[in-house]
């Protein structure tokens, strides 16, 4: 009466391994995922870390967005590939090993914004393109960040349904 238990042991455990070694193959063939290239969002995430203070950076985005026209309406997605173009990158280049490569970049385009004085006086403040840049950024993904999480958090009610 003993034998049927270590079967019934051998047969989950063996189920368990078939199961645990079948997902990590799934992520890698579905859809063309490439493992090594960041999505925009993770790469809009990685450029708004430089800064040091994100709630200024994004009033400031926010001011420099209302005096350019060129930068309304624009979405995060747009703004993110409209810096790594500004920082002579694309998307395929910044993979999860070389993701400091933004930061660099960054400093190097503040640094030669200043030298080719490529900068805006924006209330009183001489601010580089790329900062200013890098600020929209902020500012939009922040809106849109708060629009996302308000839709996941906004009730249910007939009113929402039609």
């Amino acid at each position: 009466m003993n034998a049927p238990a270590p079967i019934y042991a051998r047969r989950k455990t063996l189920k368990v391994i078939g199961y645990s070694s079948l997902m990590t193959i799934i992520p890698v063939g579905v859809g063309g995922c490439n493992r090594n290239q960041n999505s925009l969002e993770l790469i809009a995430q990685q450029m708004i870390s430089v800064l040091f203070y994100v709630e200024k950076a994004q009033k400031i985005g926010s001011l420099y967005i209302s005096e350019a026209p060129a930068l309304q309406g624009q979405t995060y997605e747009q703004l993110t590939e409209l810096l790594l173009e500004r920082l002579q990158l694309s998307q395929s280049d910044i993979t999860a090993e070389n993701m400091d490569l933004i930061d660099a970049r960054i400093k190097a385009a503040v640094h030669r914004d200043f030298m080719d004085e490529d900068v805006v006086l924006l209330r009183g403040w001489m601010l580089s393109r790329t900062e200013l840049m890098l600020c929209a950024l902020a500012a939009v993904f922040n809106s849109t960040l708060a629009d996302s999480i308000a839709l996941k958090l906004r009730p249910l009610n007939a009113k929402n349904i039609l």
